[in-house]
């Protein structure tokens, strides 16, 4: 099928009416409903199962690619970027130089168990 409307083009799935439209400075949602029909190939009653199933094959479904959930290790290592964290870490550091292994060895447990929380 071919058409020459200005609001069909073979831009990507994810593209705006306002963004296939570039030639055309008009708002697309001020155009009369005839003529939004007339450049979608559609009508009033919706499109017919044969071009439904034509324009889902070549434009695929309406749907946003899924994004991959954070793995347990990036979810983990994401506690530590506050920076209350690092004057925590820092006062870690401190405090084993100093020989207070025990301050430190503390400071230490409870970022751990807060990043594991």
């Amino acid at each position: 099928m071919t058409n020459s409307s200005p609001l069909i083009k073979s831009a990507p799935a994810a593209a705006t009416p306002q963004s296939s439209r570039q030639a055309d400075a008009t708002p697309w949602q001020s155009f009369s409903l005839e003529r939004v029909f007339s450049d979608l190939g559609a009508s009033q009653a919706g499109l017919t199962s044969e071009e439904a199933a034509e324009r889902l094959r070549r434009h695929g479904k309406n749907e946003l690619p899924a994004k991959k959930p954070p793995t347990l290790l990036q979810i983990f290592l994401s506690q530590f970027k506050d920076p209350l964290i690092y004057v925590l870490l820092a006062a870690a550091v401190l405090s084993f130089f100093l020989k207070e292994y025990t301050d430190a060895g503390f400071i230490l447990a409870v970022l751990l168990l807060n990043a594991a929380l």
